[in-house]
């Protein structure tokens, strides 16, 4: 008869096991359950006479989970979310009630775009969340899966971005919206007097927001996609920092791709023109990502379903 392992098993050791796997490094274990570490190594002491198994070894980063343990987190691991999800229910969510810090990684066009628009909402639906905005860079997918950064909101643009993702398979995303991309320029410049076509973009050099661990690649989008309509524009212009993009905006005939969600009321030089007749599969997805341990939690629901609506009102804003 096979062994009842479950008799006489403590669910706080199996919850210690799921947190030991998912951060594969004992201290950091300890700090998301709030014990210290010779309470995990006694857990996991328990947990290795209990299941007859090494479960994890040391290695220079942390721990490896040995094969049987890979097998347990696997089949366990979406019992407990579910149990958690559930006692979860009992209490009304209520975000008022909310008193942490939420990080949340940000297509840097869309940080440019929203962010303080994203600070307002949350300070008034939340008042005690502290929110903190980071660009979206290469090593977000790899923060999100650690627990460094709660959601990340990218659209898909590039097959890099695309790639950074993908070696991280088991984050969870959600679509919460779709954007056009927009063209920005000054009050004056001749794109505000004549149709707003490829060919006519095409005269004129692209400004250039750079933000390293993004957009640092060799093909830009909008390069590509100028080159797949027969035409070669140059950038004018590209500097790290917003403010001075906007500065020489203002000054000049270089025009500058940012999302229909820009924020054009609050500068009054610039014109917003809107691009989308121009190839109506120019359109992205805005996702988010976020671990799956967060599946089914209220607040990831409540993020999620907050950003849409600032999304939304940003788009309507602009028409």
């Amino acid at each position: 008869m096979a062994k009842n392992r479950f008799i006489n098993l403590d669910l706080n050791l199996l919850r210690t096991f799921v947190v030991l796997h998912q951060e594969k490094n004992a201290r950091k274990a300890a700090e998301r359950l709030f014990v210290s570490q010779p309470a995990i190594s006694q857990a996991l002491r328990k947990l290795r006479h209990h299941f007859d198994d090494e479960l994890f070894v040391k290695v220079p980063n942390g721990l490896a989970p040995t094969v049987f343990s890979e097998e347990l987190a696997g089949k366990i691991e979406p019992y407990l979310e579910g149990l958690s999800a559930v006692l979860s229910e009992v209490d009304e969510f209520d975000p008022k009630q909310l008193n942490q810090e939420l990080s949340i990684a940000l297509s840097p066009v869309h940080v440019f775009s929203l962010g303080s628009a994203i600070f307002l909402y949350f300070k008034t639906h939340a008042p005690n969340l502290r929110i903190k905005l980071l660009a979206w860079s290469d090593h977000s997918p790899r923060d999100i899966e650690v627990g460094d950064v709660y959601m990340g909101v990218i659209h898909d643009e590039t097959q890099e971005i695309a790639q950074d993702i993908m070696a991280f398979p088991s984050l969870a995303s959600t679509v919460l919206t779709q954007t056009y991309p927009a063209i920005l320029v000054s009050k004056d410049h001749p794109l505000t007097k004549e149709p707003v076509t490829i060919e006519n973009l095409a005269k004129y050099p692209l400004a250039r927001l750079i933000v390293p661990g993004y957009n640092n690649i060799p093909k830009p989008p909008t390069i590509s996609f100028f080159k797949q309509h027969g035409y070669d524009v140059s950038f004018g212009f590209s500097s790290e920092y917003p403010l001075v993009l906007l500065e020489v905006l203002e000054q000049s005939d270089m025009f500058y791709v940012t999302s229909d969600c820009f924020p054009v009321a609050k500068y009054p030089s610039l014109r917003v023109l809107p691009i989308e007749h121009l190839n109506k599969n120019i359109k992205t997805n805005v996702s988010c990502y976020y671990h799956p341990r967060h599946r089914h939690s209220a607040l990831t629901e409540w993020v999620s379903q907050s950003l849409q609506h600032i999304f939304q009102m940003g788009r309507i804003k602009n028409k």
